[in-house]
């Protein structure tokens, strides 16, 4: 993610910032999750298969100075999602997924990672919408309720509000790209 995409990311979220617990998967260097620390989130989880992501992630949060408000997990995403309960939750998503993911692996890791999920936390998804043709919306799974998108040259971040089952997905309310 490019700063001036992360700058932007972080004017549209704005207070979902403060006193949050993050989950960035497929966290890389950890500059989200460095980002919102420095912000007021309350705690990061960065979650990556890379080890030498997980080594830089590491040496990015003890530089930073967040390493006690921190942890790094060097995990395949979605095995670490599926093990996800209901004693460790998170209301701020970020899903920065390799640019070779398919929408239904992206769909799949969603709908797995409820358990995790605080009601009514907010998923940030960054995707590349190059290669996605004409037709480059992200179809969310259910219980997610789109807030907006933003696009940024062949980059979209998409906001989804995690709203638990048989809600209408088709609303968007509270667009965070309109604040």
């Amino acid at each position: 993610m490019t700063d001036r995409v992360r700058e932007a990311l972080f004017s549209i979220i704005g207070s979902e910032v403060e006193g949050a617990r993050v989950l960035d998967l497929f966290g890389g260097s950890a500059s989200l999750s460095c980002e919102a620390l420095s912000r007021g989130a309350e705690w990061a989880t960065v979650v990556d298969r890379a080890s030498q992501a997980v080594e830089t992630a590491r040496a990015n949060l003890n530089l930073c100075g967040f390493a006690s408000r921190s942890e790094v997990v060097c995990s395949d995403v979605a095995r670490f999602v599926r093990r996800l309960g209901s004693d460790r939750t998170y209301n701020l998503i970020f899903v920065d997924p390799p640019y070779a993911d398919d929408d239904q692996t992206v769909r799949d890791l969603l709908a797995a990672g409820v358990a995790g999920w605080e009601g009514k936390a907010l998923v940030v998804l960054h995707r590349d919408t190059r290669s996605k043709g004409e037709d480059h919306r992200f179809g969310w799974p259910s219980g997610y309720r789109l807030e907006g998108e933003r696009i940024y040259g062949g980059t979209t971040l998409c906001f989804a509000r995690y709203v638990g089952g048989g809600h209408d997905l088709g609303e968007t309310p509270d667009d965070p790209g309109r604040r």
